[in-house]
Formats: structure tokens, sequence, C-alpha cells
């Protein structure tokens, strides 16, 4: 009986919450845009009405967007609107600098990356004015986007791109300076001590105070893009340009794992079971638990962990160790000889993931950030379940194979063309696949092992590749510099291979060998539909 009441009490009051969340929610994005209207309606020269009005409109779309059932003509009708009130905004102020950027965001999440792309390069030319015209230049200083260590992981490495950037000359000169203030989270604090080599990291409340006014004028905007050689690009594009830039250069990683990392890893690695000398492959499928709370917004990027057993069972044949990385919410992995769930273990904390990250001797990953960790210590990816394609980005030491996607108009797959260039290719969100009318296709358990096996040969010195294999791969890579997969890049293919057996087995989803071409590619409206050489890692430093 008592059981029976608290389990009452506990659902009425999780109700009474729901009720004012809703509620709270209905009236911050249905009465209060009614009220800036009328405010802009009484003063039609309102700048920052325009502003907030926006900012409620964007929010408003990205609640619709992520319902799965959602309106499309409603929340395209809502975006419109959020750009119009960003642009009367501009008009009336250019020097609004933050409007510029929420209107790129706003204009990227409705597909339109061109007018993103060019209203941020707007943003960033103005910034640059006001910072001439203030003297804030002569200063030597660039702040860099605190959401790189406050919002993922897989954010946290775009700290690589811009390193790089700087090392090789193609940013803005200046010392790069983190602000984070000691209430924000950092998700790893651990893996941004290992940048600290590299950038200045302040959390000072006082020190932040007085830096933060100059913040507008000097931050270089890496949640949106990079400016790489006079050439602003999004982030996925700059990073695959200069791993190529960086391969050629014969560059070492920028991160190299700390001696005690080293040490005190090893020393866990065996109280989990690990003996010394083993190697082992880390593991990551991304899930719905940790990031999308169970809504949609990137569900394309998720994959099912089951279909991975496979190739466990490849690699612990092989001799190896499988470590599965993530977090509780994450569903159990069966027992399974040399696997380790370290996800579902007590040995989780942030320093052992980097060492994990940094010590496998490849890393599997899906559309995560995860496996970028590995990736800034030069240890080879294997990139399964790819989506988007724009963001195949990573070095010649790597391997991918993308999600096909199933047109439900036309009732077919799309070809390579279609799935490697815009608008498909620069699909970062759930919707913009719902408005295309398209099923993502998660890989086949044989397809995953398939490209396993080929880059365990690979780093056993025994890739297999027929004379065949080798024509289906220049004529893919061929297809992504034509198609424009790396946006705003001209004739540059990616990095990577695709893999050899998923490329065999779908060979067919590429044009002819006479070079004739597939038809136009889909188009993307928000209305027209209704919903053989790898780098070693085992060095160490006493940094």
């Amino acid at each position: 009986m008592i059981r029976t009441l608290l389990g009452w009490a506990r659902a009425h009051k999780e109700g009474k919450l729901r009720t004012l969340l809703w509620l709270y929610r209905w009236f911050r994005l249905s009465v209060l845009p009614r009220a800036y209207e009328l405010g802009i309606f009484l003063r039609p020269n309102w700048v920052d009405g325009y502003y907030k009005l926006g900012d409620l409109l964007a929010q408003k779309y990205a609640w619709i967007v992520t319902t799965r059932s959602h309106n499309a003509r409603k929340a395209a009708s809502i975006g419109r609107r959020a750009v119009e009130h960003f642009e009367n905004t501009i008009a009336l102020d250019p020097e609004y600098l933050e409007a510029y950027q929420l209107c790129s965001s706003m204009l990227n999440s409705m597909g339109k990356v061109d007018d993103s792309l060019r209203l941020l390069q707007r943003a960033l030319d103005m910034q640059r004015s006001l910072a001439e015209r203030h003297q804030l230049d002569k200063l030597a200083i660039r702040f860099i986007s605190p959401i790189v260590a406050t919002c993922t992981i897989g954010a946290m490495t775009f700290l690589e791109t811009y390193v790089k950037a700087g090392i090789l000359g193609l940013r803005t000169p200046g010392k790069p300076m983190l602000l984070v203030e000691p209430d924000q989270t950092v998700p790893n604090p651990h893996f941004l001590n290992y940048w600290r080599r590299y950038i200045t990291v302040i959390s000072d409340p006082v020190a932040i105070e007085y830096l933060l006014p100059l913040v507008r004028y000097l931050e270089d905007p890496l949640g949106w893009g990079v400016v790489c050689g006079g050439k602003l690009l999004l982030h996925a594009s700059a990073a695959a340009m200069l791993y190529k830039q960086w391969e050629e250069e014969k560059r070492p990683p920028l991160l190299t794992l700390w001696r005690d990392d080293y040490e005190r890893g090893w020393g866990r690695l065996k109280l989990m079971g690990v003996p010394e000398g083993a190697w082992f492959v880390g593991l990551h499928v991304r899930e719905a638990g940790f990031k999308d709370g169970g809504g949609i917004q990137d569900l394309f990027r998720n994959a099912d962990i089951e279909t991975y057993l496979l190739a466990m069972k490849t690699i612990v044949a092989r001799g190896g160790w499988v470590i599965r990385m993530g977090n509780p919410t994450m569903k159990r992995l069966p027992a399974m000889e040399r696997v380790i769930d370290y996800a579902h273990s007590d040995f989780r904390s942030d320093w052992m993931d980097v060492f994990l990250c940094a010590q496998c001797r490849f890393f599997i990953n899906t559309s995560s950030g995860l496996g970028a960790v590995a990736a800034a210590f030069g240890v080879p990816y294997v990139l399964t379940n790819y989506l988007p394609t724009c963001t195949v980005l990573f070095s010649s030491q790597d391997l991918f194979i993308p999600k096909l996607c199933w047109s439900k108009d036309q009732d077919r797959y799309l070809t390579f063309e279609e799935l490697m260039s815009h608008p498909v290719s620069t699909s970062c969100l759930q919707h913009q696949y719902d408005q295309m009318n398209l099923e993502t296709i998660d890989n086949l358990p044989d397809e995953i092992n398939d490209l396993i096996t080929e880059m365990l040969d690979r780093l056993d010195g025994e890739p297999r590749y027929s004379a065949e294999d080798e024509r289906l791969q220049r004529r893919f890579r061929t297809l992504t510099a034509l198609m424009g997969t790396l946006y705003g890049l001209d004739n540059f293919p990616i990095n990577c291979k695709i893999g050899r057996d998923f490329l065999r087995k779908h060979a067919s989803l590429l044009p002819p060998a006479d070079g004739s071409e597939y038809g136009p590619a889909l188009s993307y409206s928000e209305t027209e539909h209704p919903a053989n050489s790898f780098p070693s890692n085992e060095g160490v430093t006493n940094e």
C-alpha cells in the first residue's frame, strides 16, 4: 500500500513537472513572440526586438523539427521568419555580430549552407573591421569559442584543426586563448589539459570578467567554421585539407600520451584483465541515451552495438582485445572472451578515456566525437555507419563505410554521386533527411566485419587489393572531388579509403566507368516533402 502511494505521488509530481515545463515552453515559444511582434509594430526600428524575436523563432524551429511527426511546411515558415528578423537586425545595426552568428546557424539548419557561410564571412569581415577600428588587432591574441570545451568531447577536437591551421600559418595570427568559467562543465577535463601545450586556458573569474568585452571582436567562431588561408570553410573541410598537408609534410601527431598516463593506464588495464604486451581495439557505437535524450535530432548517427559482435569476434580471433567505450546509458554487451564493456565498468574516468583512445591499435567509431580523440594521437581510425559524408575528414591511414540512404519517393538507394554531394552530404540533422524523405540504412554485420578485417590486414602488412579494387577506389575518390563532398574545396577528394568489400558490393552505385553520370541529385526544399604505412603510437613523453 505504501509503495503504491509513493508511486502515485512520484507520478503525480512528475506529471506536474511535465505540465510546468510544457507551460513554460508554450509561454516562451508562443506568447513571447507575439509580445515582441507587438513591440516591433509599435517601434519599427527596435533592433533588439528583431533579434530576440528571431532567437525565439529559431528556438521554436529547433523544437518543431525534433518532433518526429513535425509539420515541415510550418517549420519552414518559422525558419524563414527567424531569418528575416535576423536580417532586419543586421540591416538596422550592421555591427550586431550576434545576429550574424544565429542567422548563420539557422540557415545551416535549413540546409542553406552557402547562404550560411556567406553570412558568417560577412560577420568575420565586420568583426575584423571593428577590431582594427579599436586597435584590438594589435593585441595579437585570439579567443576560441568556449563551445569547444563545454559542449562534447567531439567538439573539443575542433582544437586539432585550429592548432594545425596556426602551425601551418593559415589562420589569423595571435596567441589562442580559451575562457572557461569555473561553473561551466567540461566533458573531459583531462583531454583539455593535453591542449594546454598549444592554447592558454583561463578559468579565473576576475580575468574572464576583464577579457570578456574583447571576445566579440577577437573570437574565432570554431562552432561554425574555420578560416584557412583567408577562406572560410566548414570545419570538416578545413580539417581534411589540413590533414592532407600535415601528412604531405610528414609531421607527427599533435598529441603524445604523457608517461604518467601511459603507466597508470596499463596498470588499470591489467586490473581489467588485459595482460601486459597485449594489443586492443577501441570501439564506440553511438546510441541515443547520452546526447539525444530519446529525441530524434541525431537518430541517423546512431547504430546497434549488436551488429558489431561479429567484428569483435574477428579481432579476438586475430589475437586482440576489444574495449567498448561510452557511458552507462548504452546497451550492455553479452559476456565475450577478451571483450571488455568499459562503458559499464567501474574503471571509467576522463584520463582513462584518453589513454584508451591514444593506446588502442585502431579505433572503431560511428558518427560520434570520441574517435577523433584517437585521431589526434595519430591512431588509425575506422568509421562505420557514417553520415554525413561531408565530415569524412581524416587521413589516408583511415577507412570508412557510410550508411546508405533509401529514397522513399523514388523507391531506390541513392547513388554514391547523390550520397557524396550536397544536399545529402551536408545534412547534419535528422529532420533534413526526413524532409528529403530518405531512410538511412545501417551497415550490416558482415559489412562492418569486412571493414575491420581490411584494417587488420593493412596493419599486419597484408593488404589484399586487386587491380579492380584500385580502379574502384580511384573512381570513388574522383567522384568525391567532382561532387564537392568536402564542401567548399574545389576538386579535393576525401583522404581516406572507402571499405574495399563495401565498394565491391555496391559498385553499381558508382557512375558508369565511361564517365557518364546519373541524373541530378535530389533537390532539398523545406516544403517539398512531408516529413600502407601507419605511424607508431607507442612513444610516450614526460610532458
